[in-house]
């Protein structure tokens, strides 16, 4: 009996610790374009809207931090790499400063059919603001976004 007994034991404790290691694995970001559904404006961390994630519904003055990623410490400020608006009826413009400030790339909303999403920041996509912006490499330089 008390071989059964231990042996019960030993699975169970088995079973804990194996829960256990599930328990304490990091999740890992599995962001995609399916994220940012309607009425968000949303960016990501690297091309073809993957990596770290984050969405908007209104103006931001400052890209504070990634909502889902797997590395911490990593902030959205100049981080993003792919862009989408999906705000019914608003454009979406994504400025290279803090406030608004500084030249920027605007995206129409996804209702509008043209122009408003870009897969990868670097192929300068979007209308240029405050500037002749437009088809520059666009990686890593929002710092701030507005809806309107």
């Amino acid at each position: 009996m008390k071989s059964i007994r231990r042996t019960v034991t030993g699975v169970a404790a088995g079973a804990l610790l194996a829960g256990g290691m599930v328990a304490f694995t990091a999740p890992s970001a599995s962001a995609n374009i399916e994220q940012c559904t309607s009425g968000h404006a949303c960016a990501w961390g690297e091309n073809t809207y993957t990596g770290c994630f984050t969405d908007f519904t209104v103006s931001n003055s400052v890209m504070g931090d990634w909502e889902a990623c797997s590395r911490s410490g990593i902030t959205a400020n100049n981080g993003a790499n792919s862009v989408k608006n999906y705000i019914s009826g608003r454009n979406v413009t994504w400025y290279e400063e803090t406030n608004y400030n500084g030249v920027g790339i605007r995206f129409q909303s996804q209702q509008s059919g043209a122009n408003y999403q870009d897969p990868k920041l670097s192929n300068g996509g979007g209308t240029g603001v405050g500037g002749n912006v437009a088809g520059q490499n666009w990686q890593d330089r929002i710092s701030s976004v507005r809806v309107s």
